[in-house]
């Protein structure tokens, strides 16, 4: 029987981009992908794949992303957004681009299975989209923490699903995967060059779940880590850069998921 391949596409907001180069090499190769799961960008990235947005059309949107068009700010009204609401941004432009190309398709209506994850404030657990509206459950899960509003969904609070899961490899099994192969954007914590508000907030989530990632990582049986550098997951600019990264990674791991294909052990 034909082993089902599943990617699971980690947080990494701007990072995230590397995550269409991954792709691209993967399909270039031959190489079946038969379930996707993301966290955060891993997910907007991910759910765009799964509900048939080709990477010739993510790559093109991408070169268009910046930081301003992502994060839809009220400045006239920071203060009350951040007391009620909970965030600056509202996240309508992120979904405005995410809808122009994938519109209102639901999960289980999409090409390929897919699940992306959240985090629920008020049951301080993990939560895992396998249905529904496929724009909701990407909205939810990139809702970084007092940057975009969180999202209301059956009476929980769902943020960022990166606070507690960094890369979806759970999920991915759990939707019928029998090798999979996990993308971290984010990778090892950067030493700190800059006291800039988005250079701690970046700071904080490379620490917050760098020890849990690490243990994740280790579920996975190919983990592709872009050499990102000192790219900041709040700044977006470049971002072709960040996919040709996603690219170099995964030729460097391509012997490997063949062989892995071929049902040659390469896990240690």
């Amino acid at each position: 029987m034909k082993k089902k391949i599943g990617l699971a596409l980690g947080a990494g907001g701007a990072r995230g981009f590397c995550h269409i180069g991954v792709i691209e090499v993967l399909q270039e190769n031959n190489i079946p992908i038969d379930i996707v799961t993301g966290c955060s960008m891993g997910a907007m990235i991910g759910g765009g794949f799964a509900a048939g947005v080709s990477c010739k059309e993510m790559r093109v949107t991408a070169k268009q992303i910046t930081t301003t068009a992502v994060f839809d700010v009220d400045f006239l009204n920071i203060r009350s957004n951040l007391r009620s609401r909970g965030g600056i941004a509202r996240g309508e432009r992120a979904m405005k681009i995410f809808k122009q190309f994938a519109g209102d398709i639901l999960i289980e209506d999409c090409k390929i299975p897919f699940a992306a994850i959240a985090a629920d404030m008020r049951g301080q657990q993990l939560y895992k989209f396998k249905n529904g509206p496929l724009w909701q459950a990407i909205r939810a899960s990139i809702s970084i923490p007092a940057i975009f509003q969180p999202v209301e969904h059956n009476n929980k609070l769902l943020v960022d699903g990166g606070l507690l899961r960094r890369m979806p490899i759970t999920e991915a099994r759990e939707l019928g995967a029998d090798i999979i192969i996990a993308v971290d954007a984010i990778g090892a914590p950067r030493p700190l060059n800059s006291t800039s508000t988005f250079s701690i907030l970046d700071a904080s989530y490379q620490m917050i779940d760098w020890r849990s990632a690490q243990h994740e990582g280790k579920q996975a049986d190919i983990l592709i880590t872009p050499d990102l550098g000192d790219r900041s997951s709040f700044l977006f600019r470049n971002n072709e850069e960040a996919i040709q990264k996603g690219r170099e990674a995964a030729l460097v791991a391509l012997p490997l998921i063949q062989n892995l294909i071929n049902g040659e052990e390469v896990r240690p």
